[in-house]
């Protein structure tokens, strides 16, 4: 048996806690570290990100996010997700596909990409 939540809480917690708190994703070009911080991409700009309904304690990102006109070639692998557009607390990170990006892109994550899990009991 592995340790874990059950799907119940998991969920509760992801819809409850994480879905109305950290609503805000960060794009960086390598892991963000345990501060969220660390190697941020060039686009600065934190979107805002709509979740799915949680089940199987896992919630991922219901629409795309864009980021329109990047300024600068970027290649990004990981995220950061946040409680505020700018400043706040940072509260969880993932990773994503490596994409990468030209001056004068706009950057599209598909639905799904940004994604929060937690382990459950088996």
């Amino acid at each position: 048996m592995a340790p874990g939540l059950s799907a119940t809480l998991a969920n509760l917690k992801l819809a409850v806690v994480e879905a109305n708190s950290y609503v805000y994703v960060k794009m960086h070009t390598g892991d963000p570290g345990p501060n969220g911080t660390a190697n941020p991409a060039p686009e600065t700009t934190r979107k805002l990100v709509d979740w799915t309904t949680p089940t199987g304690g896992a919630m991922e990102s219901a629409a795309e996010i864009e980021w329109p006109d990047l300024a600068a070639i970027q290649t990004w692998t990981h995220y950061s997700l946040w409680n505020a557009s700018t400043g706040g607390t940072f509260g969880h990170s993932g990773t994503i596909a490596p994409r990468s990006w030209g001056v004068g892109d706009d950057a599209i994550l598909p639905a799904g990409t940004v994604t929060m899990t937690y382990p459950l009991a088996t």
